[in-house]
């Protein structure tokens, strides 16, 4: 039996080992964060990350194979012809994560709060009127009165950061409370809870770390991660303002809210139709880059 090279088991054991290592990332409460911030489903960025690095295992596997394969040199070579097509991947699935969102609010059924009891329950809708709230709440970060939110603290002046500190992101979250949504004919509860929210009315607040903290967020920040400062980003939907929900209607006549925003609907969608194609060109051009850089490194198999 021929002897299997020791580059091949390292490679392929990588290839093993890595959904286990990206399945711990998807279930970690950072996750949300990043479906947020690129508007794409944790599990397609993983994918989109995951299935090039699987592309250029086998290349590399199944190529040419490398005269030294445990040198730095390769491990070099091999990193960056193979980032042009990560980086693609990555991007193809942010492309699709916006596509999604355009079709969503593209199918969703444009009615008045008072119209929603002739709409089937389960039926997507779009749904645009004043915020009144039903239950009064203060925004996680910096004490605001709101209905919903989205925010992110950062910490700076850490140990071992130097003279020159730069901000380092921690974490970062959206909620809310249920909320009325009315115009001049009637209303409509909005339940706000994991919805994709878009807010204009930011704020941002740095305080030091032995100050009184403005919300709830930094009196919870663990020991573990202060700092010298903390700096507080946060938007919000204060009562009286006007927002734009698209969701699913359910069977008691609410709206599940997926997209909380602050724009009109035709100016939504252009923006995420072209986010869309933005990343889906770039996604392309680094994936072709990336694949052509490692057939001409290592050969095709």
């Amino acid at each position: 039996m021929a002897e299997i090279p020791a580059w091949y088991l390292l490679v392929v054991t990588l290839a093993f080992l890595l959904p286990f290592a990206v399945g711990a990332h998807v279930s970690s409460k950072s996750a949300g964060y990043a479906a947020v911030k690129w508007n794409t489903p944790v599990m397609w960025q993983t994918i989109g990350v995951f299935f090039p690095v699987f592309c250029t295992a086998v290349i590399v596997a199944f190529g040419s194979p490398p005269s030294q394969p445990f040198s730095r040199q390769l491990i070099i070579d091999v990193a960056l012809r193979a980032a042009p097509l990560v980086a693609g991947g990555f991007a193809l699935s942010i492309a699709a994560g916006n596509a999604q969102t355009y079709l969503h609010i593209r199918s969703a059924t444009a009615v008045t709060p008072a119209d929603t009891a002739a709409v089937d329950p389960g039926s997507p809708v779009h749904v645009r009127g004043r915020v009144v709230p039903i239950d009064t709440a203060l925004s996680p970060a910096l004490s605001r009165d709101a209905v919903c939110w989205s925010w992110r603290y950062y910490i700076r002046g850490v140990n071992g950061q130097g003279e020159n500190p730069r901000w380092l992101s921690k974490k970062g979250d959206s909620g809310g409370v249920s909320f009325e949504l009315c115009d001049d004919h009637g209303c409509v509860e909005i339940a706000p809870a994991g919805a994709q929210m878009e807010l204009t009315d930011r704020a941002e607040q740095i305080v030091d770390a032995t100050a009184t903290q403005p919300g709830r967020v930094g009196r919870n920040i663990p020991a573990s991660r202060a700092g010298d400062e903390y700096k507080f980003v946060e938007s919000i939907a204060e009562p009286g303002a006007t927002l734009t929900v698209i969701g699913k209607l359910t069977a008691d006549g609410s709206v599940e809210a997926q997209y909380i925003i602050s724009a009109v609907r035709r100016s939504l969608q252009s923006e995420y139709k072209n986010r869309a194609l933005s990343y889906l060109v770039a996604g392309l051009f680094g994936s072709i880059l990336g694949l052509w850089l490692l057939s001409i490194g290592y050969g095709t198999f």
